[in-house]
């Protein structure tokens, strides 16, 4: 399924969402929202076997394939595993936003937000 990982996120009101990375403002763009839930490491669930190299490798060079945006091949296996950790790693409103892209429910057409327009996250 192709995906256009550089639909940008937005809040409530409709605009586009920002956070801060390494003391830069990045906009929160699917393919942003995506590759660092990825890396992301959840030391939080002491119930779970400790995940193994491979696992992480994998994880790794699926953050790599989606981390520049843009339209993206990824399987059905590929999506399920980007949505759990988008799930693990974020709110309910970026989930919510990752999943419809996700999902097929939003396009590119009907995200015309650019980057510019962009908006910080937060209380």
């Amino acid at each position: 399924m192709e995906i256009d990982f550089s639909i940008v996120l937005k809040n409530l009101k409709g605009k586009p969402l920002k956070t801060i990375d390494n003391k830069e403002e990045v906009v929160m763009d699917l393919a942003f929202v995506s590759s660092t839930s990825l890396l992301a490491e959840f030391p939080d669930e002491p119930n779970k076997p400790k995940e193994n190299g491979r696992s992480k490798q994998v994880r790794a060079n699926l953050a790599k394939k989606v981390f520049h945006g843009g339209i993206v091949e990824v399987t059905a296996e590929e999506i399920t595993k980007i949505k759990d950790h988008i799930a693990k790693c974020y709110g309910a409103l970026i989930v919510a936003e990752s999943y419809d892209i996700l999902e097929g429910a939003k396009t590119p057409s009907e995200t015309t937000s650019t980057k510019d327009d962009a908006v910080e996250t937060g209380p």
